[in-house]
């Protein structure tokens, strides 16, 4: 065998060996020349057993300590930088591997997202969760304890959770975010600046799931609709009752004497909608707390929903209503129970902790 590297790694039976053989009183060259390893090697691994003579590592290098300085000072101070669209601030890196792509790619700098991160680490940041909920006032946590508690009392297992969502082509974003020491991250915002998006409905119950696309819109569509030169499709409480409520949700929820779940959206709690539940006699929530999407179970679900729709690189938006309905129609329905069930746990969790959503 050649000649090895000192400090080469070695199996714990080689350096029990070496150790054993030194106590013993055999040289550190002869046990070299059996092992086919160099001296250096030996010597660092038998001098494991006796701190005082273990070897101080090799410094590093001046240059590259240097290198190394100047570019945890990048790394700190892309990890601060935030972007402002819209009046809306979010961080430009939420990620290791962002970082490390724009040093690569602006300063000619090649490390590793695990090295950005060891370099974070380093300079004291910590990784935490970006709040989705931005209820921070006494009387909404009063309201949120209230709700929850009166929840608990009368609630039917079978319940249907529906909301709106926006999907976009975009990437997905990351759900963590690198901080400075006594900072706090970004809330995460669901931006669809300049992408084609799809509006959705879904309702989601036990044994039970409904779809429904609403509105495909093309990024060139939404900014001649934001300037007013063209006509935006409505989701008012008509298309609300024939779109949505009718048909199968509407046969479930009495099927099951199950309580329709809603925000406050204004088309949930129109007179006209109102009235069409009553005729149904359809049970509805008419106290659901504002800013509260953090109890409502298909939030988590859009998140997973989101996640997948993104892995299958959507360009455009019959692409992405496709990429929708694909994954919604192979979910597992096991799946969308368990998140039905959490609805329990997010209200106990909500009395828990008076009022205050998770991460506040």
């Amino acid at each position: 065998m050649g000649k090895k590297t000192a400090y080469s790694r070695m199996n714990v039976g080689e350096i029990r060996g070496i150790q054993a053989a030194v106590r013993a009183g055999a040289s550190v060259a002869a046990l070299a020349k059996d092992l086919g390893r160099a001296r250096s090697t030996v010597y660092y691994w038998a001098a494991q057993q006796d701190p005082k003579k273990r070897p101080a590592p090799p410094k590093q290098p001046r240059k590259q300590r240097l290198a190394m300085l100047r570019r945890r000072k990048l790394v700190a101070e892309l990890a601060v930088q935030t972007v402002t669209v819209r009046r809306r601030t979010f961080p430009r890196f939420t990620g290791a591997p962002a970082i490390a792509a724009h040093l690569l790619g602006n300063h000619g700098i090649c490390v590793s997202a695990q090295t950005v991160r060891a370099d974070l680490r380093e300079l004291g940041f910590v990784r935490r969760a970006r709040p989705r909920v931005t209820v921070t006032k006494q009387a909404d946590f009063k309201v949120r304890l209230a709700y929850a508690k009166r929840t608990l009392k009368r609630r039917n297992k079978k319940d249907v959770f529906t909301d709106e969502k926006t999907f976009t082509c975009g990437d997905y974003s990351c759900g963590f975010q690198w901080v400075a020491p006594g900072a706090s991250p970004v809330p995460r915002d669901g931006s669809n600046v300049a992408q084609d998006t799809v509006y959705v409905w879904g309702a989601i119950g036990l044994g039970f799931r409904r779809l429904v696309i609403l509105r495909k819109t093309t990024a060139a569509a939404r900014v001649a609709r934001s300037r007013g030169t063209a006509d935006k499709s409505a989701f008012d409480s008509t298309v609300y009752i024939r779109r949505c409520l009718s048909g199968p949700v509407a046969d479930y929820c009495v099927r099951n004497d199950a309580t329709l779940q809603a925000d406050n959206h204004r088309v949930h709690y129109s007179a006209q909608t109102c009235a069409y539940l009553a005729r149904k006699a359809i049970r509805y929530t008419d106290d659901w707390p504002s800013h509260s999407p953090d109890l409502n179970p298909i939030e988590n679900y859009w998140e997973r929903l989101q996640t997948q729709v993104s892995n299958l690189a959507p360009e455009n938006a019959d692409d992405l209503a496709d990429a929708i309905v694909q994954c919604f129609e192979a979910e597992d329905q096991n799946m969308i129970d368990r998140y039905v069930r959490s609805y329990d746990g997010k209200l106990r969790e909500c009395v828990r902790r008076r009022g205050k959503p998770t991460g506040s």
